[in-house]
């Protein structure tokens, strides 16, 4: 970056990195400098007067609430349940588009999380009998670090060219839109229950399938209905009526299931969408799951009861729907 450092070191960098992102993409948000970043640093002393001597994750998430962003913190625990949690939620944001803050507590280092490498037959081949967990089919992930060139790939394990592993990120903060409150971890609850066939009788395949790997993301429903209008000619017709006549608000979670096979060939087995705009205590934000052969859907805008329709014509595959980022 070669930034003023006595001013603004590595968290200052990664905040601007980030904020930067948002200004260009979106017009709702204004251009940040890193002289604006620094000032906002300290929570009673207005920075970028005197030298810096860093900022913590929580002076980074009052820097990102400052600006318009509403900022969601997530630490990794102590088992290897939250370790699984930890990585889990944060594929999940980063597959929405989100730049993450990514926290070094024990190096002093904050970096801007912007991306992942994915290998689908590397978790395949480490032993175990199957990977259900769409994390473990990642290698590296993609940072934007002061010290780096841009897109710096970092391994799962510490290497000699990175300098640090995954395994150094102990917390991230994700700038959320305005509105957006079902959190990730809420968004893999669904997931896990959804697999119930006592909670979806038609769907009898998903409890039934051992090897299925969850994928989550976020994305918009105009997103979502330009990727039905673009797969129609491969999707039964009334499956595209269903998927472009919902109702749904600017934000939703949108998970798919798929065996090991299928990922590698882009494709699913099924999908299940949830009003990300929903709260936690939301009993039932569902919209709609789909497989090869039929929908259940919600219509929660009309109040409608809960309606299930086999397709007319049934499809060979469902594609996978490509995230908010670009694949190079």
């Amino acid at each position: 970056m070669q930034q003023h450092t006595d001013i603004a070191v590595c968290a200052h960098a990664a905040c601007w990195a980030i904020l930067r992102h948002y200004s260009e993409r979106y017009s709702l948000y204004r251009e940040v400098l890193v002289h604006d970043i620094s000032k906002l640093g300290r929570e009673f002393d207005p920075g970028g007067l005197l030298p810096s001597m860093g900022i913590t994750y929580r002076d980074a998430e009052r820097i990102f609430a400052a600006v318009g962003n509403f900022p969601l913190l997530v630490v990794k625990g102590d088992t290897e349940d939250d370790n699984c949690r930890f990585h889990d939620e944060l594929l999940a944001y980063l597959e929405s588009g989100f730049p993450l803050f990514g926290v070094q507590s024990a190096r002093g280092h904050a970096v801007a999380i912007v991306g992942y490498r994915r290998d689908e037959l590397t978790a395949q081949t480490t032993g175990k009998d199957f990977h259900g967990r769409a994390w473990d089919y990642v290698t590296h992930l993609a940072v934007v670090d002061d010290n780096h060139a841009p897109y710096h790939p970092v391994p799962r394990k510490s290497a000699d060219d990175a300098g640090y592993s995954i395994d150094d990120f102990d917390a991230f903060i994700v700038p959320l839109p305005e509105k957006m409150f079902l959190p990730a971890a809420a968004a893999f609850r669904w997931a896990s229950e959804a697999r119930d066939d006592s909670v979806f009788e038609h769907f009898e395949h998903l409890s039934e399938t051992k090897e299925l790997v969850t994928r989550c993301f976020v994305t918009t429903t105009a997103s979502w209905q330009r990727f039905v209008r673009e797969q129609a000619g491969s999707l039964p017709p009334d499956f595209v009526d269903v998927g472009l006549s919902l109702t749904m608000p600017q934000f939703i979670w949108v998970i798919e299931y798929a065996t090991p096979t299928q990922r590698g060939m882009k494709q699913i087995q099924a999908r299940l969408l949830l009003d990300a705009t929903a709260g936690t205590r939301d009993p039932f934000p569902m919209f709609l799951l789909h497989d090869a052969k039929g929908a259940l859907w919600l219509d929660r805008a009309n109040k409608a009861p809960m309606q299930y329709q086999a397709f007319s014509t049934t499809v060979g595959f469902i594609a996978e729907m490509e995230s908010n980022l670009k694949r190079y």
